[in-house]
């Protein structure tokens, strides 16, 4: 089956503060700077397939307390909430 990313919108996940992305039809380029988030977008992609079981110990961004995707891939609208674990004493 072919998946389709329609809309994806996130914040406070992995390296990423806000994003919003609305892909072209066909061949999408992500290109930047090092440090821009490249590599966090492709996780974060690999993310929202998965879901929360794909999750890494801490996917919040730090500093924050809580994180969130939503998107739509095949008219299917999703969404995760993360929230920061509290350290352990």
């Amino acid at each position: 089956m072919k998946m389709k990313i329609i809309e994806l919108i996130a914040s406070n996940i992995l390296r990423i503060n806000a994003i919003h992305l609305v892909p072209k039809s066909g061949v999408n380029e992500i290109k930047g700077l090092n440090g821009a988030g490249k590599s966090s977008l492709l996780d974060l992609i690999v993310l929202g397939f998965k879901g929360k079981k794909g999750a890494p110990a801490e996917p919040v961004t730090h500093g924050k307390k809580k994180g969130e995707i939503k998107w739509e891939k095949n008219k299917r609208k999703m969404m995760l909430d993360f929230l920061k674990s509290k350290p352990m004493s």
